[in-house]
């Protein structure tokens, strides 16, 4: 990662509010929402209604990056709606939950819990490496999977009550070697980015389904001893 990251807006958030974040695992992410935040679920844990939607990451020409589906407490947005269309700056922590694909499967649905959110009435903040930022901090839960260019590994990450989010991330770059010599029990901390990528699932032999998976990507990765 670059410098700059490591001197990063997370840590500044930080300075004004710890509850944003855990130590392990913090978000930020900068971007367009992309629809109108729709209920979702009721969070019984701070007896609040929970929003979902997307933020759309933006690359410095302008064209359209990641999707990043975010959960948002009503409390937050109350104020704020309409808000398809506008620019938004949030933190919080990645979590993830099981969900049925709806075929017999059931896969991990990863998505930003979001504990503070800025809108932009236009798009007047400038665009950084900071836009896309995620720091984790976990253990390998799983054997890695390793191809030419990049290792695919899954990391649990600790939270309340002894349970844990476990997050898929990829590793690329300078990281491949390192991810690939990883094993289940490995603690592990890094800096990375939200990513989301397009695929077909065969539903039938004439059904082609297309559909969205998230993960986490980064290209350095730190061994903790």
């Amino acid at each position: 990662m670059t410098k700059g990251r490591r001197k990063n807006v997370i840590t500044k958030l930080e300075a004004h509010n710890q509850n944003l974040f855990t130590p392990k695992n913090k978000v930020v992410i900068y971007g367009e929402v992309q629809y109108e935040p729709e209920y979702s679920y009721q969070d019984k844990n701070i007896n609040e209604s929970m929003y979902r939607t997307r933020i759309v990451t933006i690359k410095n020409n302008g064209e359209r990056e990641d999707l990043v589906p975010v959960s948002i407490p009503k409390t937050l947005i109350k104020n704020l709606v309409p808000l398809k269309g506008k620019f938004v700056e949030i933190a919080g922590i990645v979590k993830t939950y099981r969900k049925d694909a709806g075929d017999g499967h059931r896969y991990l649905n990863l998505y930003v819990y979001v504990n503070s959110i800025k809108v932009y009435e236009d798009e007047e903040r400038a665009k950084t490496d900071e836009d896309n930022l995620i720091y984790l901090n976990g253990y390998i839960c799983k054997k890695v999977y390793c191809s030419q260019y990049k290792t695919d590994f899954l990391i649990a990450v600790g939270k309340k009550h002894g349970k844990a989010d476990y997050i898929p991330c990829i590793a690329w770059g300078e990281a491949v070697n390192i991810a690939a010599n990883l094993k289940v029990g490995d603690h592990v901390k890094f800096w990375g980015r939200f990513q989301s990528k397009y695929y077909f699932k065969q539903i039938t032999p004439t059904n082609l389904q297309e559909r969205t998976a998230y993960e986490v990507a980064t290209n350095k990765i730190y061994i903790i001893e």
